[in-house]
């Protein structure tokens, strides 16, 4: 039932005299009589207003009790007798292995920035010889413009506590386009160079309220070679087996068999991924002696068809057969 039934309806009342309309209708303010502002001061800088502690210690002493690890240790430790190769494109290439770090010695009151430059071992270039199985240099080096690549968690001005509690990873990218040097997560490396990392760290001085250059921290265990394509074997098989993202290209994997029956179907006998050198993993295999001829009069043609297949997957040095086994 309607409750204005024989009595004038409030709402359009309202919309008759026009008053309901003129309330929807902005005003325009009168300029003239506007209140006169202030000139704001200009706000001071973030960094002037950050909280900081220094210890009572001196520089020299804090230095050498600075402490800066790789997290993933046992992991570049797989390089050890290989040079690692690190992938550089265009577009730009994550590392790896990560440059993720640990570290420990410093301030926990204090605050501090981490930055990441790589710099050159050598004024040399390098190329992978294939009859020694190691690099050699060719060359002077091309002209150098290091990059120094920031932390993302420098905009925070973390304490030393901060930088100790987990370890950090700088995630950075490889590309040989210098007009991408200095842009986000860029760092502009030249194709068969040999980098080191080189770790900088600054420190806030709560007296100045400045961030100062106090120390840097080289890392050779991490020391690379920039490539466009593995050089050496060994290292892709390495980084294969171990990185979580190219699984693809393992022995099961979904790339290395779409790239093997390409291959087939290219007439190609050989597989375009190398296998994991293992002189033994055939020598418990038997073969039809149609396909295994008496090579040489060897009477134990399958021991030579292992040998000679382990030596396809190394770098090329004669050396002549051992002896085979004696047949019981």
């Amino acid at each position: 039932m309607n409750r204005f039934m024989g009595q004038p309806n409030p709402w359009m009342q309202l919309i008759d005299s026009g008053t309901f309309a003129s309330s929807l209708t902005p005003t325009v303010p009168d300029i003239k009589n506007l209140p006169k502002l202030e000139p704001q001061e200009d706000k001071k800088p973030l960094v002037d207003a950050l909280y900081a502690v220094q210890e009572d210690i001196t520089d020299e002493a804090l230095k050498e009790r600075i402490d800066v690890k790789l997290h993933d240790h046992n992991l570049w430790a797989k390089f050890a007798d290989i040079e690692v190769e690190m992938i550089v494109t265009k577009t730009g290439r994550n590392l790896f292995p990560k440059l993720a770090f640990n570290v420990t010695g410093l301030e926990p009151r204090n605050r501090y920035l981490f930055y990441v430059e790589f710099r050159l071992v050598a004024e040399e270039k390098w190329k992978f010889s294939l009859a020694t199985g190691g690099w050699e240099s060719y060359g002077r080096a091309d002209a150098y413009s290091p990059t120094i690549y920031p932390h993302h968690e420098n905009v925070n001005f973390p304490t030393g506590a901060a930088w100790m509690e987990n370890s950090f990873t700088f995630n950075a990218k490889l590309t040989n386009q210098i007009e991408l040097s200095g842009k986000s997560r860029f760092i502009y490396v030249s194709s068969m160079h040999k980098y080191i990392p080189v770790v900088m760290i600054h420190r806030f001085d709560p007296a100045t309220k400045t961030f100062n250059a106090f120390t840097e921290v080289e890392i050779p265990t991490a020391t690379f070679i920039a490539t466009t394509a593995y050089q050496n074997d060994k290292c892709k098989v390495v980084k294969v087996c171990t990185n979580p993202f190219a699984k693809g290209f393992r022995e099961d994997g979904r790339k290395r068999k779409k790239m093997e029956r390409k291959a087939v179907a290219e007439g190609s006998p050989a597989s375009p991924v190398p296998e994991p050198f293992n002189p033994f993993s055939r020598l418990n295999q038997t073969y039809p002696p149609a396909f295994l001829p008496n090579f040489f009069g060897i009477s134990n043609p399958a021991f030579y068809w292992n040998y000679m297949s382990s030596l396809a997957q190394q770098p090329f040095v004669f050396q002549p057969p051992p002896p085979p086994p004696k047949e019981e």
